[in-house]
């Protein structure tokens, strides 16, 4: 098996981050297509799905607010909270964003207007 270049594996990477942002857009999980549903009507700019590159790394987050610099991650089952906070470190030096919001998706589950009223209205006032 021919091993790759550093070079290499960072296109490759980033081919498969994209192709995964594509999929997610396409098709979404649950509770991050009920929190776009929560954005959308109360009329907040945001793109779902945003990339985020540097020569080291590349995220994908699953919402941005482009007029507060705001990164809003639905953590699932799948995130790991050491990888995380390295994520959010590495996101936070970028001039793109200042603040990263993390909603579990029990809490969307269990409680949606908790969710609605805390983080949705709060980031509707901050636009304001």
């Amino acid at each position: 098996m021919k091993k790759l270049t550093a070079n290499q594996r960072k296109t490759k990477n980033k081919k498969a981050a994209v192709a995964l942002m594509k999929d997610q857009r396409r098709h979404g999980w649950y509770y991050e297509r009920l929190f776009k549903k929560f954005l959308e009507r109360e009329g907040i700019n945001h793109i779902h799905q945003k990339p985020f590159y540097s020569s080291e790394w590349h995220y994908c987050v699953d919402f941005y607010i482009p007029g507060l610099k705001m990164v809003i991650e639905i953590d699932g089952k799948t995130h790991k909270k050491k990888k995380d906070k390295i994520r959010s470190r590495n996101l936070m030096t970028t001039v793109f964003v200042e603040e990263i919001i993390r909603v579990k998706n029990v809490d969307l589950r269990n409680n949606p207007s908790r969710v609605y009223h805390n983080v949705v209205l709060e980031i509707k006032n901050r636009l304001c």
